[in-house]
């Protein structure tokens, strides 16, 4: 039996990380979700407190986009990012929504009927659907890019998308970590509720039939496109350390060995062998990501057919 009501309104769930430079994304963004889900009764619920007000002006005009008044948290990264999630959650189960699917502000629909099919794979046996991406080396994350669930299955699980320090430092989490071996990142709070729980979760793997990158310029069950690395500085990631030998030679050294003091000779002399190939793999995955933002940015929709293999 499908876990969709008779009447069903979904809260579309964006934290809005970008820069000013960002807005053809974000048109792209903002235009593929009208576009794709014109049939559907959604709203997006933003959190926008680190843009400009150039960017945040743009999303005021948005049609069917609320902006959620949430505090900032001193927290960066993955935790931010959750901890926005878990507020603009509540907020939909206050305002009567049905389901909510996160949604990464670089990642958008790329066809009709996305969000009714969707919902349509919840069930009972799986209340949560989500976007994995093994080619990241995950094992078991729920990845938020897009991650589908009913705010009945929040009421009654009240789950958070990162979990907090003591449950971190929990002996249940740390074996959770250690029997899956997955990175902690955004969403592993939800992971880690699933799998103690033992509530099975579907996965939504990569469908590109061409790659311009494994990670990047990815597209998920041919629902969504996720463009990835839009807010990170360094582009380097976890399998660029795990297959280079220089990185992962240090890396094995300072965890099995010795893990020098940072003013330390041994730092220097391990940080002259680990440096250069960093920024050798940062400069490369710039390029790669520059010439994918550009074909996107210059015809979306041409750029999608090929990764399709259309």
């Amino acid at each position: 039996m499908s876990d969709v009501p008779a009447t069903r309104k979904t809260a579309l769930l964006v934290v809005y990380f970008m820069e000013d430079k960002d807005i053809d994304v974000l048109d792209l963004h903002l235009a593929a979700v009208r576009r794709h889900t014109a049939d559907q009764d959604y709203t997006i619920l933003a959190v926008a407190n680190r843009v400009s007000p150039f960017i945040r002006a743009r999303l005021a005009k948005e049609p069917r986009l609320e902006l959620v008044d949430i505090p900032a948290v001193e927290v960066t990264g993955s935790e931010e990012h959750s901890h926005y999630l878990d507020a603009l959650s509540r907020h939909a189960v206050a305002q009567g929504y049905s389901h909510i699917v996160t949604y990464d502000c670089d990642a958008f629909p790329v066809r009709d009927g996305w969000l009714a099919e969707l919902l349509d794979m919840l069930d009972a046996e799986t209340p949560v659907v989500a976007v994995f991406r093994a080619e990241n080396g995950d094992t078991w994350l729920p990845h938020p890019l897009m991650t589908c669930f009913s705010t009945a299955f929040y009421r009654q699980h009240a789950f958070s998308f990162f979990p907090d320090a003591a449950t971190q430092a929990s002996p249940e989490f740390r074996g959770f970590i250690q029997q899956t071996r997955q990175i902690v990142d955004s969403g592993i709070g939800l992971g880690y509720y699933l799998h103690r729980a033992g509530i099975k979760w579907r996965r939504l793997l990569r469908s590109n039939r061409v790659n311009d990158h494994y990670l990047l310029a990815g597209i998920y069950h041919d629902l969504v496109f996720h463009l990835g690395s839009m807010s990170r500085a360094a582009k380097i990631y976890r399998l660029d350390r795990l297959r280079d030998w220089r990185i992962r030679a240090v890396s094995l050294f300072r965890y099995y060995v010795y893990d020098p003091p940072k003013d330390s000779w041994v730092r220097r002399l391990t940080d002259l062998v680990e440096q250069p190939a960093l920024a050798s793999l940062a400069r490369r995955n710039a390029r790669t990501y520059a010439q994918i933002r550009d074909a996107l940015t210059r015809d979306a929709e041409a750029y999608i057919r090929r990764l399709r293999g259309v």
